[in-house]
């Protein structure tokens, strides 16, 4: 593990854990090392068997074929890209944040998602997943980051334990309008599917707003099921971006730190 530490954050990367063909063993190394921050253990996971499976999750390649690149020493570039993103952030931030940043060998990450994914398990802790063969990786790790900071500042945010299908919305809508808005960047989630077929969905699954069903949340955003790939975080985009345009102003220190289920409930009136 290689660390960097700058005042408002900390950076833990394992991408010097990748030699080795064996992607759970390298994973297991990763585990091993994950320092103790904010008085507990495990990242923001409960036991390291938690944050076992969440690494499993999200860094393994779901038909085992998995991806396994060099390390060439990348890390001073990838800490470079984290301080200037960083430095963009700076007047959204109020709390330290803790960056992990993991070797990732997912197929789907690679091809979909220019090697780059995230996720954020508590406030202040952000994880990121790196594929060095992705193309574009650079970009891809500022976008990731910039999205991950918009969940990772707000106290409603429990990394998908316990909120619904409608604030998973609102968060992930909040957090592709701040960093369209703000920064720029790949649309790529955004475009995944158009607005008008997004209302049409929207129609159909205004019922289940409140469901807590892990299986048919990764349906509605992943296109694991009957619905098509990324459409929650379409559907999350046009949701907020009409309720800002009823806003006189828009306050992001204010937006990001807001109770999910306030903005739910008058930006599903008007969305139709």
């Amino acid at each position: 593990m290689e660390v960097f530490k700058k005042e408002k954050f900390e950076v833990f990367s394992f991408m010097d854990k990748v030699s080795g063909e064996d992607a759970g063993k390298i994973i297991d190394k990763c585990v091993l090392e994950v320092p103790k921050i904010l008085g507990k253990d495990y990242a923001g996971h409960v036991s390291i068997e938690e944050l076992t499976k969440t690494l499993d999750m999200f860094l393994l390649d779901k038909d085992k074929k998995h991806n396994f690149f060099k390390y060439n020493n990348s890390n001073k570039e990838i800490f470079n890209i984290i301080s200037k993103t960083f430095e963009l952030l700076e007047r959204y931030q109020e709390e330290k944040k803790y960056i992990f940043v993991f070797p990732c060998f997912d197929n789907f990450t690679i091809d979909k998602m220019n090697g780059v994914g995230g996720f954020c398990p508590k406030k202040d802790i952000i994880f990121l997943f790196l594929n060095l063969n992705g193309n574009g990786w650079e970009s891809a790790l500022k976008d990731s980051l910039i999205h991950e900071f918009a969940h990772a500042v707000s106290d409603y945010y429990l990394g998908g334990e316990d909120f619904n299908l409608g604030e998973g919305m609102v968060f992930d809508g909040l957090s592709e309008n701040f960093r369209k808005r703000n920064f720029g960047g790949s649309d790529f989630l955004v475009n995944a599917v158009s607005e008008e077929e997004c209302k049409i969905h929207f129609k159909k699954l205004k019922n289940k707003l409140n469901s807590k069903d892990l299986n048919f949340y990764r349906e509605v955003f992943y296109g694991t099921g009957n619905y098509p790939p990324w459409l929650g975080y379409s559907l999350g985009y046009y949701l907020i971006k009409n309720y800002l345009k009823k806003l006189d102003k828009v306050d992001w220190n204010f937006l990001l730190r807001t109770n999910p289920k306030e903005i739910l409930d008058i930006a599903s009136k008007n969305f139709i």
